[in-house]
């Protein structure tokens, strides 16, 4: 329906989220009206534990399991229920089947070419890093410059006077503008800091430490996942710099 309605074209939608990249770079976007993808990406261990934990307890959601309550993190780690390689397969198309070296490849360079990269582990930052993209917060700039009619067209008797006052109201109406982008911006920033520091609750729940055998099974199931989320790293360094001028 988005697709038949010309969403992307019409310029009515800041924001487009899906769970499937693909058809909607196929279907909504186009080349004249294309997109830009943007992601917050997770250590591939800490985004497998913490889908162990939510789907034990998550009654809410369709794919909650009841299995996993007797089930211990070493057993679902074991068992077919865990992740494999889940980033590498959501980005390439590939939900099943054995993937290759190629699928890795094309994954590294989708995020590469088509991706700008935030990390869970540096949220703030990364939101930062969006918001200044994307001009969230700032919005697109008002011509201050324009004007209503014209000007030498003007039969008052004092047009200086006149211009003055025109000159003093634009220069109000710009501060008053400025005054409520930076109170804007202000508050913004103390809602992000506040949820992030509050957190999410549905992912409390304890670590797994790095080289037990938790951590080695789920390892061993996401090892694209791990080449490519270190790729990811280094993409986000590069981005800061080429894009954000952070060094």
């Amino acid at each position: 329906r988005a697709s038949k309605l010309n969403l992307a074209k019409s310029g009515l939608a800041d924001i487009i989220t899906s769970s499937s990249p693909h058809p909607i770079a196929n279907q909504i976007f186009t080349p004249n009206n294309p997109g830009r993808m943007f992601t917050i990406l997770r250590h591939p261990v800490d985004r497998a534990v913490t889908m162990y934990y939510y789907l034990k307890t998550a009654t809410w959601d369709p794919l909650y399991n009841p299995k996993l309550i007797t089930m211990s993190l070493v057993d679902y780690a074991k068992s077919s229920s865990i992740e494999n390689n889940w980033l590498t397969r959501f980005l390439v198309n590939k939900p099943g089947g054995a993937l290759t070296k190629k699928d890795l490849i094309l994954a590294k360079e989708l995020l590469k070419r088509k991706c700008l990269v935030g990390l869970y582990d540096d949220m703030e930052v990364s939101l930062a890093k969006f918001d200044r993209y994307f001009g969230w917060t700032d919005g697109n700039s008002i011509d201050q410059d324009g004007e209503d009619g014209d000007e030498n067209d003007s039969n008052d008797k004092d047009e200086e006077t006149n211009k003055e006052r025109r000159t003093a109201a634009k220069a109000a109406a710009s501060l008053s503008s400025s005054l409520a982008k930076t109170k804007t911006k202000t508050e913004i920033q103390k809602c992000r800091k506040k949820v992030i520091n509050t957190g999410d609750y549905r992912h409390n729940h304890p670590n797994v430490k790095e080289g037990s055998k938790e951590w080695n099974l789920i390892i061993q199931q996401n090892r694209f996942d791990m080449e490519l989320y270190n790729y990811a790293k280094l993409l986000y360094q590069v981005q800061g710099e080429q894009i954000f001028g952070i060094v």
